[in-house]
Order: C-alpha cells, then sequence, then structure tokens
C-alpha cells in the first residue's frame, strides 16, 4: 500500500514529495528498536514510552554518562511514538585510545587462532 500510495504522488506531485512520503510512513511503522553502530556513533530508531505521552514533534539534544551533569552527546527527533537518535557513545579523545585496544585484542585473537 505505501507503494502504491508513492506511486500515485510521484506521479500527481513530485519525486521528492513521494519520498518523503514513503519515508514517514516507513518511519511510523516501526514496532520494534533498530541501531547501527558507524564507528564511535550510534544511529537508532525506538518507540517512545507510551507513559510519556510523546509530542507530535520534537527535537533535542541527548545525553549519555554516569554524572547527571554529562555533556550533549547526540541529537534525538521525536515525530509521534517514534524516535531517531544519533550519538556519540565515546569522546573524541577517547576513541583513539579505544581504536587502539581494538587492534591489540584483534591482533592477540588472531595470533591465538594461528597456534
Amino acid at each position: 500500500m505505501t507503494l502504491l500510495g508513492s506511486a500515485a504522488i510521484w506521479y500527481l506531485f513530485g519525486l521528492s514529495d513521494a519520498a518523503v512520503y514513503m519515508g514517514l510512513s516507513l518511519l511510523l511503522s516501526v514496532r520494534r528498536p533498530h541501531f547501527v553502530d558507524v564507528g564511535r556513533f550510534t544511529a537508532g530508531v525506538f518507540l517512545v514510552s507510551r507513559r510519556n505521552y510523546p509530542p507530535i514533534f520534537a527535537i533535542g539534544f541527548t545525553r549519555y554518562g554516569p554524572e547527571a551533569d554529562a555533556p550533549p552527546n547526540g541529537l534525538q527527533v521525536i515525530l509521534g511514538p517514534v524516535s531517531l537518535m544519533m550519538c556519540s557513545l565515546l569522546p573524541r579523545d577517547e576513541w583513539a585510545d579505544f581504536q587502539r585496544r581494538q587492534a591489540e585484542r584483534e591482533a592477540e585473537k588472531r595470533k591465538r587462532e594461528a597456534l
């Protein structure tokens, strides 16, 4: 049905309108969380808690950390019951150290597999 609606909107209005319609309809059909890790960043789509009565549209910064005054580390967009979030799980200065330790673990793993 979404493809048929997108095709009709493309025919009547244009490609950009059809792309927006298809993107929003796919976004609003999310029923379980989906996350993708891209380097030190994580992007995700998930449902907002039903108890918090989500707004129709909201944009805000996310915070992640053990302390209450953690610095903002990402951006969150809420559209109805669905939230899109892109955040950095590691600060920039810790990323190089994390990559070095990860490379050491991979080298150690390959060394063990070779034996």
